[in-house]
């Protein structure tokens, strides 16, 4: 998810680009310890964003999960689907 923040209206915007999971869980992992100062400007407006830690912690965890079932579920489908 990448944020832009507009420094003459002051709003926070956030585009919507699911990071890989390695990158989610880097992310997640930089913030968990570093806090505020994990990514200076760019993590603070993630944190305002997503209205704390708690926010960000769960969007990047609902990321990790995405990356995993919805491929695994795609792939059971088509599974299913074959002529074996």
């Amino acid at each position: 998810m990448a944020i832009h923040l507009d420094l003459d209206s002051g709003r926070t915007r956030a585009f919507c680009e699911s990071p890989n999971p390695a990158d989610a869980v880097r992310t997640g992992a930089l913030l968990g310890l570093q806090g505020t100062t994990a990514f200076g400007s760019a993590s603070l407006a993630f944190l305002r964003f997503m209205k704390g830690p708690v926010g960000a912690g769960c969007l990047l965890s609902l990321s990790v999960l995405l990356w995993i079932a919805v491929p695994f579920a795609w792939a059971v489908r088509r599974l299913g689907k074959a002529d074996m």
